[in-house]
């Protein structure tokens, strides 16, 4: 899977490639955009979508200078910023979006790699 479309900035001007910034041993992040962060059933049997479209990007692995600098973005427990990832259409469209980062409580750590690295993009918003 490539990795040219999947970007990050702290502004929609800043974007910069994975690949690129991050290095080309990096393999693209699993990421599937969920419509809604809950499901409620209601009554009629249907079920109704509530809260913000979010997507996890999870990383197999990373190195510490990989890790790092995805973590620029995210100094705390969350930070604004914009990414490009896949849209949650059934092609293999990306999109562009404006988003909260969330940096995981735990990082399973094997040796220098980051394992599973799971970083979480809540209230995602279609950005231009």
């Amino acid at each position: 899977m490539t990795l040219t479309n999947y970007q990050i900035g702290l502004t929609s001007g800043s974007m910069v490639d994975l690949g690129i910034e991050v290095g080309a041993a990096i393999r693209a992040p699993k990421a599937d955009p969920v419509g809604y962060s809950q499901y409620m059933p209601v009554a009629d049997g249907t079920t109704r979508g509530l809260g913000w479209m979010y997507v996890d990007w999870v990383f197999g692995s990373l190195t510490p200078a990989m890790r790092d600098l995805l973590k620029a973005y995210c100094p705390g427990a969350s930070n604004n910023v914009y990414i490009t990832t896949r849209s949650q259409d059934s092609s293999n469209s990306f999109q562009k979006y404006s988003a909260i980062m969330i940096w995981p409580q735990e990082e399973k750590r094997d040796y220098l790699y980051r394992l599973n690295l799971v970083i979480r993009f809540n209230k995602l918003v279609v950005a231009s």
